[in-house]
C-alpha cells in the first residue's frame, strides 16, 4: 500500500463548510416547522411539541456526528493505515539493511557516531562515541566530513572512495552518505577491494603484452599520440628486431620462439626500469621511447642493451639471441614521426648488414 492512496484528514475549510451546511439545515427546518406550525394553528399541540423537540435532537446528533464524530474516526482510521504502512516501510527497510554485506555507521552532524553495524572486523577502529577522525586515516577525514555536510545540506546521495590499510593488506572501500533524518546521516561502506583488483587486472591486460609482460602494440599507438603532441622533448627512440626468429619457429616450432622472445624482453627489462617506455610491438619488433633524452644519452643505452645482450646469451647458449638495431632523435614535434621511421630505417639497414656479413 502506498502512502500516498491513504485519504487525507479533512481541512479546517471542510469542517467549517459542514458546520454552515449542518446549521443553515437547522435553521431551515426549524423555520420550516414554525411555518407548518402557525398554517395548521399547531403551535400550541402537545404531539407538535413533542416533534419540534426530536427533530432539535436529531438536528444536534446530526451536527455533531457530521462535524466532530465522523471526521474524528476518520482520522483514526487514516493514522492506522499511517502507523501500519511505516511499520511495514520501516521492517522492509531494516531487512533490506540486514541483507547488505557491508557497514553501516549512524554519524551525527557533528561527526560522531551513534550507532553502527560492523561487518570488517579489524579494518576500522569503530566504537560508540568516537569522532570521524578517530576511525579513518587523517588523509580521508576531510572528504568524509565534506561529504557528510554535502549529504546533509542537499539531501543527495554522495559517494566517496577511501583505502584502508590492516597491515599486511589493503581494504578499497566504497562510502555511501544517505541523509537519516534532519541531523544525521548513514555512511554504507562497501568492501570494493576484488572489483579493484579486477578493473587493475584489465586495465593490465590492456596495456600489456601477455608474452612477455612489456607494454604492448595498442598502449604504443595511445602514447606515440601523447608524447608527439607533448613537450618531453628531444625523445630518444631504439627499434629493435629479433634476428632468425623465423628460422627458430620453422626449426623448432613455435614453443622455442616463444622463448626467443622472451629472451629478448629479459634483455630490455635488465636495462629499463618498469615505469619506461619498452613495448612490443611486433612479433618480433620492441619499441623504446625515452623523453627528454639527448644522443649522448640514448648512445649509452644502447650500450647498455647490447652488454645485457651479451650476458643472457653467456647464461643460456641454447639458442643464440641476435638483435638488428635502430636509433634516432626527435628534436621536436615537429619530427616525432619522421623520427620514428628513420629508426625504423635504421634497424632494416642493421639487419641486412647482419645478414650479408654471416653470409
Amino acid at each position: 500500500m502506498n502512502l500516498r492512496n491513504i485519504n487525507p484528514p479533512p481541512s479546517k475549510k471542510s469542517l467549517i463548510i459542514r458546520l454552515v451546511m449542518v446549521v443553515l439545515a437547522a435553521f431551515a427546518v426549524a423555520e420550516l416547522a414554525e411555518h407548518v406550525a402557525g398554517k395548521y394553528n399547531l403551535s400550541h399541540s402537545k404531539g407538535f411539541g413533542i416533534l419540534e423537540d426530536v427533530l432539535k435532537v436529531v438536528l444536534l446528533f446530526t451536527s455533531i456526528y457530521y462535524v466532530l464524530t465522523k471526521p474524528m474516526f476518520k482520522e483514526i482510521s487514516r493514522r492506522i493505515l499511517v502507523e501500519e504502512q511505516l511499520r511495514k516501510s520501516e521492517a522492509n527497510n531494516l531487512a533490506i539493511l540486514d541483507a547488505l554485506p557491508d557497514t553501516i555507521l549512524r554519524i551525527s552532524h557533528g561527526g560522531v557516531l551513534i550507532d553502527f553495524r560492523l561487518e570488517s572486523e579489524g579494518v576500522m577502529n569503530v566504537d560508540y562515541g568516537k569522532h570521524i577522525s578517530e576511525m579513518f586515516p587523517e588523509a580521508v577525514v576531510p572528504d568524509i566530513m565534506n561529504c557528510l555536510e554535502n549529504t546533509l545540506d542537499s539531501g543527495e546521495l554522495q559517494k566517496l572512495d577511501i583505502v584502508l590499510s590492516e597491515w599486511p593488506e589493503e581494504y578499497h572501500q566504497e562510502l555511501r552518505f544517505v541523509e537519516s533524518g534532519d541531523d544525521e546521516v548513514l555512511i554504507i561502506i562497501s568492501n570494493i577491494t576484488d572489483r579493484k583488483m579486477y578493473e587493475e587486472k584489465l586495465k593490465y591486460v590492456s596495456t600489456h603484452d601477455v608474452l612477455t609482460g612489456l607494454y604492448n602494440r595498442a598502449f604504443y599507438e595511445a602514447q606515440l599520440e601523447r608524447l608527439g603532441k607533448g613537450r618531453q622533448y628531444p625523445i630518444g627512440i631504439i627499434v629493435i628486431d629479433v634476428d632468425g626468429l623465423k628460422e627458430t619457429n620453422d626449426t623448432y616450432g613455435h614453443a622455442a620462439g616463444d622463448k626467443v622472445i622472451c629472451k629478448a624482453a629479459d634483455v630490455l627489462k635488465r636495462v629499463f626500469r618498469a615505469d619506461d617506455y619498452v613495448f612490443r610491438t611486433g612479433g618480433d619488433e620492441f619499441t623504446m621511447l625515452l623523453t627528454e633524452t639527448n644522443h649522448n644519452a640514448l648512445q649509452f643505452v644502447v650500450n647498455r642493451i647490447n652488454a645485457s645482450l651479451d650476458e643472457v646469451n653467456t647464461a643460456d647458449n641454447k639458442f643464440e639471441l641476435r638483435l638488428s638495431m635502430g636509433i634516432a632523435i626527435a628534436e621536436a614535434r615537429e619530427n616525432f614521426y619522421d623520427a620514428l621511421r628513420m629508426a625504423d630505417l635504421r634497424m632494416y639497414e642493421d639487419k641486412a648488414f647482419r645478414k650479408a656479413a654471416k653470409g
